[in-house]
């Protein structure tokens, strides 16, 4: 069925696993469980299960990976507390349908009065500053972030945020895609 109908190659569900424990992790800093990279990682290394990969050599590089990504992850994007909120979940009506899902992460700024909502992605290759603006996951965050009756109140979105912790540009930084979505 992922194969057939929806277009999915059904090995990159190893890849989706991997980016179910990152985003756990991410959640679990932000929510103040973790607050250490030692422990970032000791839980890192508890969840890692390398029987899901093909084989040892995929297993051992999205290890690689994923330690690369918890690194960057808290050398940049961190910081925790009362002014962040993660996997907010939001449903609100659109052209007929519900949406609904968790946000990553909101940031709320200007004493509730701005918000700048982040997407982690934890492909290894960004896509380019055009092709963010076109993200479908950062326009419905957007959406949210006005419509949803839970969500609204925290604050008007100033900034919308693709974050790819594996991305790193030629020299080695961290890449952070910004857009901002009116």
């Amino acid at each position: 069925v992922l194969q057939s109908v929806l277009g999915l190659d059904p090995a990159s569900t190893y890849s989706m696993k991997f980016g179910t424990w990152i985003h756990a992790l991410f959640e679990a800093w932000h929510e103040g469980r973790i607050s250490d990279p030692g422990t970032l990682q000791a839980e890192y290394a508890k969840i890692f299960d390398e029987t899901i990969f093909p084989n040892s050599t995929i297993a051992r590089q999205f290890h690689r990976d994923g330690l690369k990504m918890l690194k960057v992850f808290y050398e940049n994007e961190a910081a925790s507390g009362p002014n962040v909120v993660s996997e907010r979940q939001f449903s609100f009506p659109y052209a007929g349908a519900v949406l609904r899902g968790p946000i990553d992460r909101m940031d709320l700024k200007n004493k509730g009065k701005a918000v700048i909502l982040t997407d982690y992605k934890t492909a290894k290759w960004a896509p380019s500053y055009v092709e963010a603006q076109s993200s479908l996951q950062l326009a419905i965050y957007h959406l949210a972030a006005k419509m949803d009756e839970n969500l609204k109140d925290l604050g008007e979105p100033q900034l919308d945020r693709l974050v790819y912790p594996g991305a790193y540009s030629r020299d080695g930084a961290h890449q952070v895609l910004n857009q901002n979505a009116e």
